[in-house]
């Protein structure tokens, strides 16, 4: 009895990743179970939000120890008050102020953005104590916001000087015995398509036509694996980094420019190392050979995606006939791939201008070209084919590692949640969580199309879905309805891909000495999975402050806008010229009362039984608008 009392005890005590709000509430989540617990801020013991920690909820939930700590570093603002200094963090999820003490000020004066260092928190009920580190500047300029961005996340983006004196050493010239162990590819017709901004070009697609009237269809990708090698403190900082980060205003490579934008560039006129994906493709679009290693090749042409499409369009100019050859391969790849169950999401994207001083001056929605879908479903191909090689090649000896991408189904929970909410729409979704298909989640998204539901639709089904990740176990890729999956084709931004190059050269080599830890690769995947959900955290965050200060700017205009959100204090109206969101608080939706609907998700006037619902447009105006803090208030139009 006394044993199975002390199991019992034991399964109320577990180590977990916190999660905390402003408001200083904690939330906690048992093995095995689906549902948080939520703990008072009495009882979370000093534990801030991402920290690994001990819970007991045997009794009371409370968090008894801090195993370790997410971060020690944090970044807000500092100010002054009868009892001394004090730093209000950026961090929304942060339910405390940091004390600096006078003699840990190092320089830093009231109003000023800074990132302090925790030094002490032992007592929950008084606040931590911290120390300057860095001072910022005055927080409302473009520069100190978008370092404060990075910085919070602890995302450098200086390269140590030992990692740029090691990148200057690497040559660009190409010896003949080099040349000789790659496969020579610089007489067929190569071209790159990237946006017209971009400053690297790690893909180029070539195309031959074969005697039998099949095509030869070449996907290379920068061989960056021949220039950076493990071992180096240029492969080192760029697993650290594990992706390029892409703010507003700037770029944060993962490698240095000398390897991303020289070396590793498939500039155009210029031989290039590349490795290479070479399929033979008949006219309806189905391989009928494959060939994977190290090529050259000689870029000759570079085409922007407009430039492409225009050229596609006219079906004359510059190597028409093989974008116009590849444009016609692809689309059939595209509708294979949608009738296997690829889902067709196409997220609703805005692209900030600014101008020099990094001021916005304008949103403009991201609208898809042909030409994007080209490049997509060849990169696709690519990842879609290495994937099943390397999987048929290690299929008897499970000991032997690849990195996947892979993408599991919806939760069960998501599942229940998207249901409710699709039921408002008169869409019914099936009761169990494995019986919704992907050509289920087509169709409703075809049935949409062009309705003022359309986006919510597709930014539910998105936020109901899981994470893509990388794994080294492989259980396919549910959003692509592929089997198996991975990220070839982008080693100069993701390390990730560049270790998937150096595997599959492994297994191309058919070396047995070379050996293999499986257990590295899978700590190296979550770091990289970690790490790409940082980098996309930063880059959400440069786009939410600059909507906000764009809307600022602009308070007096009125929003043509649709209804985001519902829930019981308000709704969240999209701006359909921005992407922004704001809040229209229930108090300021009139005269009359009204209240929620939650099962119908609405708010209803109790006297005129007016009611606004998800996707109605909605003309607002603005209320106030805290740039900081990225949050706007809006007023019904008048």
């Amino acid at each position: 009895m006394e044993r199975k009392s002390e199991e019992k005890t034991n399964d109320k005590k577990f180590e977990v990743v916190i999660r905390t709000t402003r408001k200083g509430f904690g939330f906690v989540t048992p093995p095995g179970k689906e549902e948080g617990i939520k703990l008072e801020r009495k009882e979370l013991n000093t534990a801030l939000n991402g920290d690994l920690v001990m819970a007991d909820i045997s009794r009371l939930p409370r968090i008894t120890k801090i195993i370790k700590r997410k971060k020690m570093k944090f970044v807000g603002l500092l100010e002054k008050d009868a009892d001394g200094y004090f730093v209000i963090p950026d961090d929304l999820k942060v339910y405390c102020d940091f004390f600096v003490p006078k003699e840990s000020l190092n320089g830093a004066k009231e109003g000023e953005k800074v990132q302090v260092s925790l030094q002490k928190w032992t007592d929950p009920v008084l606040e931590p104590i911290a120390s300057v580190e860095r001072v910022l500047g005055a927080p409302g300029k473009h520069a100190v916001e978008m370092d404060a961005i990075l910085i919070e996340r602890e995302l450098e983006e200086a390269f140590p000087d030992n990692v740029l004196k090691e990148a200057e050493k690497l040559s660009k010239n190409i010896s003949e015995d080099e040349v000789a162990r790659r496969r020579d590819m610089r007489g067929i017709t190569t071209f790159t398509i990237d946006p017209e901004t971009a400053k690297d070009f790690d893909d180029a697609l070539s195309l031959k036509t074969l005697p039998n009237g099949n095509y030869e269809i070449g996907i290379h990708i920068a061989d960056v694996s021949h220039f950076v090698r493990p071992g180096t403190v240029l492969d080192d900082e760029a697993r650290k980094r594990s992706t390029s980060i892409y703010l507003v205003d700037r770029v944060i490579p993962m490698l240095p420019e000398k390897i991303s934008n020289d070396l590793c560039s498939l500039n155009p006129n210029e031989d290039r190392l590349s490795y290479s994906a070479i399929f033979e493709i008949d006219k309806d679009a189905q391989v009928q050979a494959e060939w994977f290693g190290r090529t050259i090749i000689h870029s000759d042409k570079r085409f922007s995606y407009k430039e492409a499409q225009d050229t596609i369009d006219a079906k004359t100019g510059i190597l028409s006939d093989e974008l116009l050859v590849l444009d016609a391969i692809s689309k059939k790849l595209k509708d294979e791939n949608a009738k296997a169950g690829s889902i067709n999401f196409e997220e609703q994207e805005f692209v900030c201008k600014i101008d020099e001083n990094g001021t916005p001056v304008s949103f403009v929605k991201r609208e898809p070209l042909d030409t994007h879908k080209l490049i997509e479903q060849f990169m696709l191909l690519a990842n879609r084919r290495v994937a099943h090689f390397v999987e048929d090649k290690t299929k008897d000896n499970k000991d032997l590692p690849f990195i996947y991408r892979i993408h599991k189904r919806p939760e069960p929970e998501k599942l229940e949640n998207l249901r409710e909410l699709f039921r408002n729409f008169h869409i019914n979704l099936p009761n169990e969580a494995h019986m919704l298909t992907n050509q289920e989640i087509n169709s409703i998204l075809e049935k949409t199309h062009g309705t003022p539901i359309e986006s919510l639709v597709g930014k539910a089904f998105l936020k109901s879905m899981q994470r893509a990740e990388y794994n080294v176990e492989n259980i396919g890729h549910f959003g692509l309805s592929f089997k198996s999956y991975t990220h070839f084709t982008s080693p100069i931004r993701r390390y990730a891909d560049l270790m998937i190059h150096r595997l599959l050269s492994g297994y191309l080599s058919k070396d047995e000495r070379l050996s293999y830890d499986k257990e590295w690769y899978k700590e190296q995947s979550l770091y990289a999975s970690q790490r790409e959900r940082v980098a996309e955290e930063a880059e959400r965050e440069s786009i939410k402050y600059k909507q906000a200060e764009y809307i600022s700017m602009h308070a007096h205009t009125v929003w043509n806008g649709r209804v985001a959100g519902i829930n019981n204090f308000g709704m969240f109206v999209e701006d359909l010229a921005t992407g922004a969101q704001g809040l229209l608080h229930i108090r300021d939706l009139g005269d009359e009362y009204f209240t929620y609907n939650e099962k119908e998700m609405k708010l209803v006037g109790e006297k005129s039984k007016k009611a606004y619902q998800l996707g109605d447009p909605v003309s607002v105006r603005v209320k106030r608008v805290d740039v900081g803090k990225r949050q706007i208030d809006l007023l019904l139009k008048v």
